[in-house]
């Protein structure tokens, strides 16, 4: 299982420091509402270190992309915070987008990772098709 990033670690853009603030003052405190799930800010916290680690034991580098294909919801949260931790650069994809559209932005973007949420794993197994492998 993949080690959490430290959080005195930031990465230079310092973007999750208000996470960390909210999480160290305000570790019990409600931060996410997604239909029945609630979370905390210090479970928050330690869902987005840990997938930064998985990301970093995926192979992204920092400065390298990371997409993610998935609705508006709890976990694009922990993803768009844990790939900045991990030093990456988040690349939203439109999920109404086809698998052929998805690729032309996969060309531009050249992402190293996909995540992709349980409802559009169709749409990732597609652009493995076109040849950009998902990963899950």
């Amino acid at each position: 299982m993949s080690t959490p990033a430290p959080i005195g670690q930031l990465p230079p853009a310092r973007i999750c420091d208000g996470l960390v603030r909210a999480a160290t003052e305000h570790p019990h405190a409600l931060a996410v509402v997604y239909g029945d799930r609630r979370t905390t800010y210090g479970e928050l916290l330690d869902r987005v270190a840990r997938l930064a680690a998985v990301l970093r034991d995926a192979g992204l580098e920092p400065g390298e992309r990371a997409a993610m294909l998935s609705y508006n919801s709890d976990r694009y949260i922990e993803f768009y915070f844990a790939a900045i931790w991990a030093g990456g650069i988040m690349v939203p994809l439109n999920h109404r987008l086809s698998a052929p559209e998805l690729a032309h932005v996969f060309e531009d973007s050249q992402p190293h990772i996909l995540l992709y949420d349980d409802e559009h794993q169709p749409q990732a197994q597609q652009l493995g098709d076109l040849g950009f492998p998902p990963y899950p």
